[in-house]
């Protein structure tokens, strides 16, 4: 914040940082807790839904790391006595073979009434998974003055969580559209997403688009059919998760559906 270095006064920057990547297997069933009239879908009727799904969990790759760079500053600034920097980096991970399992739940309900639908949901109830990995650290020989990785244990246990997903979404058939609308809150950030559908015969025409974590706009597109009980969809979306500072990603997601 612009303030002057001080004498006399230690100064660290600390950098961390997490990521996982979990396998999920799932299973739920959703059930009418109150129907009125024939089509809840209908004019004049109402339909009232609650689901609930368990999910099966694996690791499959974790790391993390914190990393701390420090200096002090002598009695005199800018003075004749060089600024040491010390730097001490603390690293864990795990890989495929140190992934264990874990077990999640999620709920939801949705409200049909005429032509609008109403939805909420939480997903990731008590989602952990557990891990057998590797603790290490990075420190500075205070002889030589060279850094070195230090394992300080080759078989740690530890557990993480996935964060919980708050929704909330509403559809509304316009003209011959579908217009959908979302709101999602996790780990601290919400976003909204709106969405368009429109069927022309066989085939779904899907747009979208969402503010991203930096206000970014992105957007989507896709693709859609249904064959008697099967259904099959494909959609590309742009994303601001790539490498590049300002340089936008894509990603392609591919859904096979069964109706009964």
């Amino acid at each position: 914040e612009a303030e002057p270095f001080l004498p006399l006064t230690e100064y660290a920057v600390i950098d961390s940082g997490h990521g996982q990547a979990v396998a999920e297997i799932q299973t739920g069933a959703a059930f009418p807790l109150m129907v009125n009239g024939k089509n809840p879908r209908e004019k004049g009727g109402m339909g009232l839904y609650g689901g609930a799904r368990v999910s099966l969990l694996r690791g499959i790759a974790y790391g993390d790391m914190r990393n701390v760079a420090a200096f002090a500053t002598a009695d005199t600034l800018f003075g004749s006595t060089p600024v040491v920097l010390d730097y001490t980096g603390e690293f864990r991970d795990a890989g495929p073979a140190g992934g264990g399992w874990g077990q999640a739940f999620d709920l939801g309900a949705v409200l049909v009434a005429g032509g609008f639908e109403l939805g909420v949901g939480v997903n990731h109830i008590g989602a952990r998974v557990q891990w057998n990995g590797r603790d290490q650290r990075t420190v500075r020989d205070s002889a030589t003055g060279d850094y070195k990785a230090v394992v300080i244990d080759d078989d740690v246990s530890f557990s993480t969580s996935l964060p919980v997903v708050l929704t909330a979404n509403l559809t509304r058939p316009i003209a011959g559209v579908l217009f959908a609308a979302d709101v999602t809150h996790s780990d601290g950030v919400t976003q909204g997403h709106l969405g368009l559908e429109r069927w022309i015969g066989p085939i779904a025409l899907r747009a979208g688009g969402r503010i991203d974590e930096s206000k970014a706009l992105q957007g989507a597109a896709g693709l859609g059919t249904r064959l008697g009980p099967v259904g099959l969809d494909a959609a590309v979306a742009s994303h601001g998760q790539s490498f590049g500072a300002a340089e936008r990603g894509l990603e392609l997601a591919v859904g096979l559906s069964f109706y009964h």
